[in-house]
């Protein structure tokens, strides 16, 4: 699970397909076996954020993945 500190978790699949949308393509994912050192479960809690600062980002992944203009930059690449 990749954290995204939102008090919830999303998959590595999650994440690589929503990457893919926002890039306009399939990811070609394929798997391997697991290694030492894999992370199972992480999970992002912004609870200090809020404490410290009194608010969280009110932005999704997509949105955020989008606003960094990676589609921009893979399709420049492509």
């Amino acid at each position: 699970m990749m954290p995204h500190a939102s008090f919830s978790s999303i998959s590595l699949l999650e994440l690589a397909a929503t990457l893919g949308d926002v890039v306009g393509t399939t990811p070609d994912i394929t798997h391997g076996p697991e290694r030492v050192g894999d992370i199972r479960t992480s999970f992002g809690n912004p609870s200090k954020l809020i404490s410290k600062f009194g608010f969280a980002a009110d932005t999704t992944l997509k949105e955020g993945l989008s606003q960094m203009g990676l589609a921009k930059k893979v399709r420049k690449e492509a």
